[in-house]
């Protein structure tokens, strides 16, 4: 009975990600597909010499899977629940407050084409044909990693004593994603580091309403 109750929470706030978080940003990419024609990007000497990484598109690709893994851990052990609502209370809002930046102030990079059969290039190439250039800033790539890793290192450390190899692991894992943003042409520096302040901001909201 307790695994059923358990399993209908965390569909019910899947569904509530889907419609408040997915459903808002799709929405968001398309009204700027349509209709941006002002960049508001912010381009600094360090983009110039960032290199363009096709096969980290890999890495990148990671943070589609990440969002798979609290709801699982959380089917495996309902005392988590309270955690998994926060973090997607958190991620909807979070999300709907980049939408509105992404539309007022829409941000692109220039994309270099995908040479002919580099490595993983069309992995890259459908990446790009989902994701319409007008989102750039802030990085909610990068926001949303750190929001997760930081509950993912809040119940794993909890498993496992504190061991700082597991926060070592986790954060590592945010830093690559975050370095891929760019070495794949998704994002400038600029865009990383206030997409990092944002999801720090977020990680604060989600401290004050997580129990100890």
């Amino acid at each position: 009975m307790e695994a059923r109750s358990n399993l209908r929470s965390v569909l019910g706030l899947a569904g509530l990600f889907v419609a408040g978080a997915i459903g808002p940003y799709m929405a968001a990419n398309a009204w700027n597909a349509a209709r941006a024609t002002q960049d508001h990007s912010v381009r600094m000497g360090i983009d110039e010499a960032m290199p363009f990484v096709p096969w980290t598109v890999l890495v990148y690709a990671l943070f589609f899977p990440l969002f798979l893994l609290p709801p699982a851990l959380t089917l495996r052990r309902a005392g988590r629940l309270p955690d998994l609502r926060v973090l997607v209370h958190t991620l909807v809002g979070f999300t709907l407050l980049h939408c509105v930046v992404f539309v007022l102030f829409p941000s692109t990079v220039p994309r270099t084409p995908t040479p002919n059969g580099v490595a993983f290039g069309a992995w890259l190439d459908l990446l790009r044909g989902t994701d319409h250039p007008w989102n750039a800033w802030p990085s909610l790539h990068v926001g949303d990693t750190l929001l997760m890793v930081y509950v993912l290192d809040r119940w794993w450390t909890a498993d496992a004593g504190r061991r700082w190899s597991v926060t070592v692991g986790v954060y590592g894992l945010w830093v690559a994603i975050s370095i891929s943003t760019m070495t794949t042409e998704q994002h400038y520096l600029w865009d990383v580091l206030t997409g990092a302040v944002a999801g720090g901001l977020g990680i604060l909201w989600m401290r004050r309403r997580l129990a100890p």
